[in-house]
């Protein structure tokens, strides 16, 4: 999966989180709770998750696949990035992201990544400020 640019729509903010290309090991799951940092570099091959119930920071809060064709452009992704992120996030979260405290990152294919078939994003919820929680995110309205 690969680095997005900065998304901004109204008072909206998707950063990109990381890319990858198939990752080596199966994807997290919508609910499965992650550290931040473990998914932080330019491109993830692997993508560890931990109890949501053990100290953690960041939470998949949506994942989807995106239509085949052409490698999306930037417009494209941030158009598939704000439908499929902040709508995921208000039904897992349960409240609008405009509202949460939480910021939103994604990972999304790589071109090699979509080339070889992948077109899983997950869409990372996580705590801004460094803190974490044993609890999850979901219907949290955090």
């Amino acid at each position: 999966m690969s680095p997005r640019p900065s998304l901004a729509a109204g008072l909206l903010l998707l950063l990109p989180l990381a890319g990858c290309g198939l990752l080596s090991e199966p994807a997290p799951e919508l609910g499965d709770c992650l550290q931040r940092e473990s998914i932080e570099m330019a491109e993830v091959e692997s993508v560890p998750t931990v109890s949501c119930e053990e100290e953690h920071d960041a939470q998949v809060v949506a994942v989807f696949d995106v239509r085949e064709g052409d490698y999306p452009d930037d417009a494209e992704w941030e158009q598939l990035l704000v439908e499929g992120c902040l709508e995921g996030f208000e039904a897992f979260v349960g409240v609008p992201y405009e509202e949460s405290s939480l910021e939103v990152r994604d990972l999304t294919p790589t071109p090699d990544g979509w080339e070889a078939g992948d077109r899983e994003v997950l869409c990372v919820a996580y705590l801004p400020d460094g803190s974490t929680t044993q609890e999850s995110f979901e219907g949290s309205g955090v």
